[in-house]
């Protein structure tokens, strides 16, 4: 044998140790033999783009705030939340739909009861006009009702709602035109989800229109305000009921709107201190500015309107909230030229507390409807903001104690919207800390936009996400396409082509700050970046097509200066030069590509200049696809022949000799497995070579292990239960293990049934482990005894296997015997394949299929 079964054996153990914690999947089905124990998924499964998010309202549910919003994701307007920490952390990754029912879901109002939230928002399903629909969503982030609430199906258009939580119910009001005019309705709903007005409440009826109704609770009954035109400008009037639904105030009180003094009352909010209520709204006559009025429990209005800035700048949209003994109330604001987001406190008698006016945010570009929310201790405020795209709103929200102090910068509350889509074309590095794993992230957003984006994800060296959200390493409205990254000594350099502009870089630190937000051009044009480290500086290199055809390099250095803009030449020859790959030797890198026929190379010094060029590296029919890996002493470059389906090796030196003008054959398996996508590591023993297998959904990742001198030792083959693999890169950690990643549908997450994730696999142990499994791991259930062996090898069954298989695979993946049982303990092989020959001294695959599990083992065959 060329090596000893040691070390073949700890190959499979390798991967119980790197994955001892991980929430692996394994492969139920099929011939393929899993690694142990089989892939793990690594990206969030996301791909992040912007939509219209608008409207948003925030209630506090005692252990986490809720914020809702109307969302266009969709062809039409939908209703989406998510849960936020005190600290205003997202607490619900993928968010939460709350209605994506047909038709457009709009204007959501949300309040906390007892046990629950109540979400009510105006809804056009009916293809007719607008209704009112609601649903409970629980403290845990789970919508209880899926379906959503028909609170009022009245005839004509319902809308504009708004949401108060009482001891035992709450109270939905909402603009009601089956009259024939615009009057206020409400409905009380109880916490199991039941309508106890489905005819409706009329609250607010009268001359002119009655519009934009809001409601607070006081402990006692509710209170509903809003305004009305019956004397031409608005007017704010307001009105008590109790829990029994009946109105306390039939016609109303009027609160606020003086047009002897130059005040309209328009879209009115109310809040409550627990005893009496507050009343803010906005004036659009001479002023322009939020007025407050003080109510009392018993429905009276209390002293005089007063302004709660005294800038008349454009004040509008006001909201209000009362927490910690004091009321906050916020609005839009025009006074510095767009629309801000200011507030200021209140205390109980309705005196204003800060002077100047808070600014809750000071953004870029504007923001709109804030809303708020009371609780821990604190305000949360949100809006609508459109600091990132003039053209999409996101939510943003900030929170204020009660101080008045704002705490920290705005926080982005829905701004960017998962999308599960394109998760592929991976690449990876390594440093001390771990891995950066980068990819192409296609989005497929609304109106017909569908791009991709550049995402990553930092790992530790055992392969756990470091990173809870994808890294966002580009953000543009176009395709940026095909990463590859290499680590420097502080910082990741990441390479992509960005749209038809050129090649594009950014360095990424050990964090995951990504440091050259707006990108560094290396070059005006190119296709298919490689990258490659000299200890010193970055090497980029690419190709190029047209009337400037070849393969081109330039410098980049740590500090992010790009020493070659558009690059020096490393081969133009007017023929088609593709797909470079590039790695450093020990003082020079070698660059490979093809030209649909050949693999060619050239060997480049740090300074940029070409030392050497190398003769044709591949010695197949047709050549393409070329990887490359250095051992200390060689480089190994990999390629896929088309023609012969295969994928072959072979080693250049480093004075750019190609030392094996015989190409040595590295994949293994049939012909019709259409091998692809070659990658290559040196692990510092052993080449790992990785490819593709298959081009449909039955697509694997196979492997074989190559010693320097090329000789094939060992395979393997990964599958997950979808299949449908693609695209392998390798990277070789520090601790010795080479992790392989790849693409591949994933089932069951983020509530669909496919989704393209990354996935990685660890091969080998890390340097200085133990052969054998960890104390926390237990013995594998599944062995053969004795092992090695010489006449016949015995394989121990679990006893729960039941109905089982033994399928044998030499080193190079072929199937050499299936041995079957029926609920036995023991199965025997005597050492024969199929046709009864004895097979030769080597290493043997042998994996246990049971009806509900799946293991192997390696055996060796001695003389």
């Amino acid at each position: 044998m060329s090596l000893p079964a040691v070390v073949l054996l700890t190959f499979v153990t390798g991967f119980a140790l790197a994955r001892q914690q991980s929430d692996a999947v394994g492969d139920p089905s099929g011939d393929g033999l899993p690694l142990d124990p089989a892939a793990f998924v690594v990206d969030t499964g996301v791909a992040y783009v912007r939509v219209n998010q608008e409207r948003p309202s925030i209630a506090w549910g005692g252990n986490s705030f809720l914020a809702v919003w109307q969302d266009s994701r969709q062809t039409s307007t939908d209703i989406y939340g998510v849960r936020l920490s005190t600290e205003g952390v997202m607490l619900d990754l993928l968010y939460i739909p709350i209605s994506i029912a047909g038709g457009a879901q709009s204007a959501p109002k949300v309040e906390f009861g007892a046990s629950c939230y109540l979400v009510a928002w105006h809804d056009d399903r009916n293809s007719r006009d607008f209704d009112i629909y609601g649903a409970r969503v629980a403290p845990s982030g789970a919508l209880l009702d899926t379906a959503g609430i028909p609170i009022s199906r009245a005839s004509r258009i319902q809308e504009y709602v708004s949401v108060a939580a009482g001891d035992s119910c709450f109270l939905v009001v909402w603009e009601d035109s089956r009259n024939g005019s615009w009057d206020i309705y409400g409905a009380r709903v109880d916490l199991s989800g039941r309508v106890l007005d489905p005819a409706g409440i009329p609250i607010g009826i009268g001359r002119g229109s009655q519009a934009y109704p809001d409601v607070a609770w006081n402990g006692t009954h509710f209170f509903v305000v809003w305004k009305n035109d019956q004397w031409g400008p608005y007017t704010a009037w307001g009105t008590r009921v109790n829990r029994a639904g009946e109105v306390l105030d039939p016609g109303g009180v009027l609160i606020g709107g003086d047009m002897s003094r130059g005040i309209s009352a328009n879209h009115p909010k109310v809040a409550s201190d627990g005893a009496g209520f507050c009343v803010v709204w906005h004036s659009e006559q001479v002023s322009w500015s939020v007025y407050r009025r003080l109510v009392s429990a018993g429905g009276v209005p209390l002293g005089d309107m007063v302004a709660v800035s005294p800038m008349a700048s454009g004040q509008q949209e006001a909201a209000i909230r009362f927490s910690g003994g004091r009321y906050l109330v916020a609005w839009e604001d025009n006074r510095v030229g767009s629309w801000q987001v200011y507030g200021t406190r209140l205390d109980a008698s309705g005196s204003i507390l800060d002077t100047p006016d808070l600014q809750l945010c000071r953004a870029a570009n504007e923001r709109h409807l804030p809303a708020l929310a009371a609780g821990a201790g604190c305000w949360m405020a949100a809006w609508s903001d459109w600091r990132y795209d003039t053209s999409r709103p996101q939510v943003f929200g900030v929170r204020v104690d009660t101080s008045g102090s704002v705490c920290g910068a705005s926080l982005q509350v829905g701004g960017t919207l998962p999308y599960f889509a394109g998760q592929s074309k991976p690449s990876v590095a390594a440093a001390e800390n771990g891995y950066l794993l980068v990819w192409e992230s296609r989005a497929r957003a609304p109106a017909g936009a569908d791009y991709a984006n550049i995402c990553g994800m930092r790992l530790d060296r055992n392969g756990a996400c470091l990173d809870t959200v994808a890294l966002n390493v580009t953000t543009r409205s176009r395709d940026e396409l095909t990463p590859s990254v290499v680590a420097g000594d502080s910082s990741y350099l990441v390479a992509w082509l960005g749209g038809s502009s050129g090649i594009y870089a950014a360095r990424v630190t050990r964090s995951g700050a990504v440091l050259d937000s707006g990108w560094m051009q290396v070059s005006t044009a190119g296709l298919d970046p490689a990258i490659a480290f000299d200890d010193t500086n970055f090497l980029v290199v690419w190709s190029r097509t047209g009337t400037a055809k070849g393969i081109y390099g330039a410098r980049v250095t740590q500090g992010g200066a790009v020493l070659e803009p558009n690059g020096f030449t490393i081969e133009a020859q007017g023929y088609d030069a593709l797909r470079p790959a590039v790695c450093f030797g020990d003082s020079q890198y070698l660059a490979t590509w093809d030209n649909n026929t050949s693999i060619i190379g050239a060997l480049i010094d740090p300074g940029g200049y070409i030392a050497a060029r190398c003769p044709i590296i591949s010695h197949t029919r047709r050549a393409g696809y070329s990887a490359t890996a250095f051992d200390g002493t060689n480089f190994l470059v990999a390629w896929l022949d088309w023609d012969w389906e295969r994928v072959w090796g072979a080693r250049v030196s480093q004075d750019g000799r190609v030392l094996d003008t015989a190409a040595v054959q590295m994949s293994w398996g049939s012909y019709y497995d259409y091998p692809q996508n070659p990658a290559v590591a040196f692990d510092g023993t052993n080449y790992v070579v990785a490819w593709q297998s298959g081009y449909t959904r039955e697509a694997s990742i196979q492997g074989s292990i190559v010693t320097p001198d090329m000789l094939r030792t060992d395979s393997f083959e990964v599958t997950t239960p979808l299949a449908g693999l693609a695209a392998p890169a390798l990277c070789r950690g520090l601790d010795g293990r080479v992790l392989l990643t790849f693409s591949g549908p994933a089932q069951g997450i983020g509530g669909c049934d496919t989704l393209t994730r990354i996935w990685g696999a660890f091969v080998g142990l890390p340097v200085g482990a133990s052969e054998g499994r960890s104390d926390s791991v237990a013995a594998p259930a599944f062995a053969a005894q004795p092992n090695p062996f010489r006449g016949a090898a015995t394989f121990v069954v679990p006893g729960d296997v039941g109905e089982s298989a033994v399928r044998i695979r030499d080193a190079a993946g072929r199937s050499v015997r299936t041995i079957a049982g029926s609920g036995c303990s023991r199965l025997v092989w005597d050492g024969q394949d199929e046709a009864g020959s004895q097979v030769p001294p080597g290493i043997y695959f042998c994996e246990l299929a049971g009806a509900s599990s799946r293991t192997s083992v390696r055996v060796v065959r001695v003389e």
